[in-house]
């Protein structure tokens, strides 16, 4: 009876990895990754990531797409919250110049949550060099939970 109960807390836990809120003011709305793969045009991006050797293709969207699906424009920017209680924060400003993505995919796999998974807010460094700096690694965001917009 104990495995039943095992199986269903993972099952219940792997279902809710995938999902993610998103909070506008007074209002919070759950999305999830196959949400976002029906509504969003998938984007493959081949980067280089200071946490990897080499280049990997990430799929994704792009950040941008999200907020006018939402109809929304940030007063100030994005904070992502991950699922450890790290949360990071991007400028609109930095939102509009760089046009980043939150991606769910790296090489064709989904990621999983030890992969930096299930959803990772990134910028493309291989097109922005100048953006592979402390402070622009500190917001590429992993195993991301939320997004408050600001």
């Amino acid at each position: 009876m104990k495995w039943i109960a095992t199986l269903a807390l993972f099952l219940n836990t792997m279902a809710n990895a995938s999902m993610f809120s998103v909070t506008v003011g007074e209002k919070t709305q759950q999305l999830s990754i196959e949400q976002l793969e029906v509504l969003f045009p998938s984007e493959n991006i081949s980067t280089t990531l200071p946490w990897y050797t080499g280049s990997r293709t990430f799929t994704g969207i792009r950040l941008l797409d999200l907020l006018h699906y939402l109809d929304v424009t940030p007063d100030e920017g994005v904070s992502f919250h991950a699922l450890n209680d790290y949360t990071s924060y991007t400028s609109w400003q930095d939102i509009q110049d760089y046009n980043p993505y939150l991606v769910f995919k790296m090489n064709g796999q989904y990621m999983r949550i030890r992969d930096k998974g299930p959803l990772w807010f990134i910028y493309d460094l291989a097109t922005y060099p100048q953006l592979d700096t402390a402070d622009y690694r500190q917001q590429m965001t992993w195993q991301i939970s939320g997004l408050t917009i600001k």
